[in-house]
Order: structure tokens, then C-alpha cells, then sequence
């Protein structure tokens, strides 16, 4: 009889297998592991960015391929006489197949993070594959939550749950290590909630161990990184300025980047005196995602914006099923970084908060009344989009591409060379501002000045940076402009008034200009401004303007 029961058991499970691979939902798990791999991707070449731009492209693709996929699963399901609808509710097939694609992908890339800070051993906290550490803090704690529904799945399966407990306690340590601060109060989060699922009769206890976390992150909030708390409450303070200029309408797409720099050398420009000017540098992103979106597309924004976040939380915590119950979690995480830094830069977030929609909706598609034709149509277009986008990325990456080796060559010595291929890649690349700055510098090294001049001030339409100030400075210097190239490095000093660069360029261009006393002048501050960070560049200038003071004979650069 045991034998019997246990060739029914192995032939069950292998008609359940043969039937997820039938139906189309074994796949799933392959394809889901691809997306997450992209999420996690290390920086390559071959991209115009080394660090995100590999990620978002890959992640685009494979999510363009679950699209398809999904697509002809409607479409064959309608051939045999199925509801399309079905298909949707079938995700609860694949729910295993996504956690388990997450936690693998996740503990890797904790293991990895944790190896290489230990291997470079120069005290940094642990970045992983990501360009700064709150990157991979926010992606593992978005991560952790589906640990849960897996340890709550595999209740006999012992061997599974110690590897997913290895696998918690790693994605665990490696937030730690990257010392974020949003990263520790993910985890103190979801304490509180463990706490109150497992300890549902002690309530003292409780309280006792939320006060300590609490104190504890007070600590964490007030003491450590103190500059980094005084720089971000710094930009939020001209950030919001910004949002009290135009609340309701905003300033559109990339207003930001537009708008922050020029009002941040203002205030230090009106302040000269500030504390903050220590702390200032260039600025991409206000470190609140709601601010930006303020920002950016006034208060209707935030408003569609805040809505779609509670329309989503309350949807999937009204589900009783443990998926939806830790993707709403994971959802919150989301929300907690996005309070203190730029988690829609990632592509993971974006994964997040497409399949939390798509765990809603498809709990409200078996009320949808839709006859066949209606799900054909469905099922059509998902496959005409997702084959319309993938060509559409293949086409932008082929660009992308482009570029990368055009600037690589530039960057070895041939920007002369270099100047047909990047002015081709300019009629696509015209509204981007990074190529529109990457163009002004290859100009500039290939000694066209004017056309350079040209470009910069296309770029400074959209991103009127500090490193643009200074690139225009230099080449308004080596054109003879020296009156412009007063105001730029000027503009760029007030904008990052710690950095010397600026100065080094103020102090030729007076020279230069035959402007001897002012050039006397930005020396002495150059010597007795006080070093934030020493390095070999600060001590150059230093160097370089001394001799040039002493003999007076020195070259003008």
C-alpha cells in the first residue's frame, strides 16, 4: 500500500508538472529569473551609462517577453474554447515561480555584496552591483517580504526552509552592511510586523522591543551621517521652494534638473556664509521621489500619484491570499525609500508596482463580462505591443550602443576623428542632455570652440549644471571669451562653493584678461580656503597657482 500511495504521489506531481508545462505557466520561472538577473546586473560595457542603463534595458526586454508570453496564452485560450479571464487568475500558479526567481537572484547578489566589501576592504559600505548602497539596500528589502510567502508554502519541505532561512539571514546582513539608514528602518518595519503576527499575547514585550527600535533609529536618524542629513534637508528646503513657485502646474519633464542647480547657487549666492556651502554639490534628484513628481508635474501629479499608492494598498491588503499580502508590503518599503531617496530609478521598483496592479486587476477580471472576441482582442494586443516595444527598444539600444563606442574612441585620444559619427547620433540624441554634454566636451577637446558654444547652450536649456558651467568656462577661456568665462565659473563657484575647479578656471581667465588684481584676489581665497576632501587635484591647483604667482612667468593653461 506505501509503495501505491507513493507511485500515486510521483505520478501526480508529475502530471502536475507536465501540466503547468502544457498550459504555458512553466516558463514563467525562467523568464521571471531573467527579469530579476536584469534588476540586479552588474555595470557593463556597452552602454551609454555602465550602471543602470544595462539594468533598465534588460529588464525592459524581459518584461516586453512576459508580455508576449501572457499575450498568446490569452489567445490560445480562446482557441480552445477557455475564458481569457482564466488566464489571469492563473498567476496563482506562478506566484511560487516569482518568489523563488526573487529570494535566488536576491540572496546572490547578498552574498556577492557582502564578499566584495570584505575584498576590497577599504571600509566603504556594501554596494553590490549597484552604483551607491542605497541602490542594493532598497532592491534586497524590497526582496525580503517574498521569503514569507515561500516559508509559509513550503511547510514540510525542511531542507527548503533552512536554505530560504540562510538565504533571509544573508539579504538581511547585506542590508546592514550597506549602512543605509531607509535600509534599516525597512527592517525595523518588518520586525514591528513579525512582532505582531508571532507575539499576538505580550503585549509589554512588544512595546518594549518597538520602543528600543524606535530609539534606535532615532539614533541612527540624528547621529549618524550627520552631513548627510543636513545636505538632504538642505535640498528638500530648495526643493520645496521650487514647489511653492508653481504648485499647481509644475514645470513639466526634467523640470527639475532644469530648475534646482541655478536655485541652489542663488541661495549661496544671497548666503555666501551658509554652513551648508560646505555640504553642497551637484544635485540630480530632490531625495524624495513625491517632491520630485511635485515638481515635475504639479499638484495633479502627486495627487494621481497618491492615489494609485492607496488604491493598490487597499486592494491588496483587502486579498487574504500571503503573495498579496507581502507584494503590499514590498509596495510599502517602496513608499518608505521613496520618502528619502530615488527608488524609481531602479528597475525593480517599477517591477514592483506593475505586478501589484496586475495582482489587483486580476482579481477583479472574473466580474468582467467580456465575450470571446473580447479576449482575442486582448490577447492581440498584448503580443502587437509587446512585439511593437521590443522592436522599439532593440532600435534605441542599437543607438545606445553606438554612442558607448563613439565615446570610448573620443575618450582615447580621437575626438576629432570622432565628430561625424557623434554629429549622426546628435539627430537622434538632440533632447538628451547627457549626449548634449558628452557632445559639448568632444567638441571642445577637438578644439571646436564655437560649435561647442553651440551645443552648450542647447544642453544648459535642459540641464544647466555645474559641471556644464564649468565645461562652458573652459571653452569660452581657450575661444578668448574671457568676460563669459567670468560669468560661468562664477555661476559654477555659487553652485558647489566648496569645489576649487571653479576658481582654478576664475583666477587663468582674470590672468588671461589681463585682470591682474582680480587674479590676486581669487589666489589668496584659493590658499586659504579650508580643504573638504584632499586629494591630488586640490593639491595641483594649489601647486600650479603658487609657482605661477612666485615667477609670474608661468604658461597660462
Amino acid at each position: 500500500m506505501m509503495a501505491m500511495e507513493e507511485n500515486s504521489d510521483r505520478v501526480g506531481k508529475c502530471v502536475s508538472k507536465g501540466k503547468q508545462m502544457a498550459d504555458g505557466t512553466g516558463i514563467y520561472f525562467y523568464l521571471f529569473l531573467c527579469l530579476f538577473a536584469a534588476c540586479f546586473f552588474p555595470p557593463v560595457r556597452g552602454f551609454s551609462e555602465e550602471w543602470l542603463r544595462p539594468k533598465w534595458v534588460l529588464a525592459e526586454t524581459t518584461g516586453l517577453l512576459v508580455l508576449l508570453t501572457l499575450g498568446i496564452q490569452v489567445l490560445v485560450a480562446c482557441k480552445h474554447r477557455n475564458p481569457g479571464w482564466r488566464v489571469l487568475l492563473r498567476w496563482g500558479r506562478v506566484e511560487d515561480a516569482f518568489c523563488e526567481a526573487l529570494v535566488a537572484v536576491a540572496f546572490m547578489e547578498a552574498v556577492y555584496a557582502i564578499g566584495r566589501m570584505y575584498r576590497d576592504g577599504q571600509g566603504m559600505p556594501a554596494s553590490g552591483t549597484f552604483d551607491n548602497p542605497a541602490g542594493l539596500a532598497f532592491c534586497l528589502c524590497a526582496a525580503l517580504p517574498f521569503h514569507v510567502c515561500l516559508w509559509q508554502r513550503w511547510t514540510r519541505r525542511i531542507g527548503y526552509r533552512v536554505v530560504l532561512a540562510v538565504s533571509g539571514l544573508a539579504v538581511w546582513v547585506a542590508i546592514l552592511c550597506t549602512e543605509s539608514r531607509t535600509g534599516w528602518i525597512c527592517l525595523a518595519l518588518y520586525a514591528a510586523l513579525w512582532l505582531q503576527k508571532q507575539w499576538k499575547g505580550h503585549r509589554t514585550m512588544k512595546l518594549t522591543i518597538l520602543a528600543v527600535l524606535a530609539a534606535g533609529l532615532a539614533w541612527s536618524i540624528s547621529v549618524v551621517k550627520t552631513d548627510s542629513t543636513c545636505g538632504r534637508r538642505f535640498i528638500l528646503e530648495r526643493s520645496w521652494e521650487l514647489v511653492q513657485a508653481r504648485p499647481f502646474a509644475g514645470y513639466g519633464s526634467g523640470g527639475f534638473l532644469r530648475e534646482y542647480m541655478p536655485r541652489q547657487a542663488d541661495y549661496f549666492r544671497r548666503h555666501a556664509d551658509s554652513g551648508y556651502a560646505w555640504l553642497a554639490g551637484e544635485v540630480y534628484h530632490p531625495l524624495n521621489e513625491f517632491v520630485w513628481v511635485w515638481i515635475e508635474f504639479g499638484l495633479p501629479g502627486i495627487l494621481l500619484l497618491l492615489g494609485a499608492l492607496a488604491w493598490l494598498l487597499a486592494g491588496l491588503f483587502r486579498r487574504r491570499d500571503i503573495f498579496s499580502r507581502m507584494l503590499a508590503v514590498s509596495l510599502c518599503a517602496s513608499v518608505i525609500f521613496a520618502m528619502f531617496s530615488y527608488p524609481l530609478k531602479y528597475p525593480l521598483a517599477s517591477v514592483i508596482g506593475i505586478v501589484a496592479m496586475w495582482r489587483v486587476c486580476a482579481g477583479m477580471s472574473g466580474r468582467i463580462k467580456m465575450n470571446e472576441w473580447g479576449w482575442r482582442w486582448v490577447g492581440m494586443a498584448g503580443v502587437v505591443v509587446s512585439v511593437v516595444a521590443l522592436i522599439k527598444v532593440s532600435v534605441a539600444y542599437s543607438y545606445e550602443y553606438e554612442w558607448s563606442r563613439v565615446a570610448r574612441c573620443a575618450l582615447h585620444g580621437h575626438s576629432r576623428e570622432m565628430m561625424p559619427r557623434y554629429a549622426d547620433l546628435y539627430r537622434h540624441y538632440h533632447r538628451d542632455a547627457s549626449f548634449l554634454y558628452n557632445y559639448t566636451a568632444e567638441q571642445f577637446y577637438a578644439g571646436q570652440y564655437e560649435e561647442a558654444l553651440k551645443t552648450a547652450k542647447e544642453c544648459r536649456a535642459l540641464w544647466p549644471s555645474y559641471n556644464l558651467s564649468l565645461l562652458t568656462g573652459d571653452i569660452c577661456r581657450a575661444a578668448g571669451k574671457y568676460g563669459e568665462a567670468v560669468q560661468y565659473y562664477v555661476q559654477a563657484h555659487w553652485m558647489c562653493p566648496v569645489r576649487f575647479a571653479p576658481l582654478e578656471g576664475l583666477y587663468y581667465a582674470y590672468k588671461s584678461g589681463n585682470r591682474s588684481l582680480m587674479a590676486d584676489s581669487v589666489a589668496n581665497v584659493i590658499f586659504r580656503k579650508k580643504i573638504k576632501v584632499d586629494s591630488r587635484d586640490v593639491q595641483r591647483i594649489k601647486k600650479e597657482i603658487l609657482e605661477d604667482m612666485r615667477h609670474g612667468e608661468k604658461m597660462v593653461p
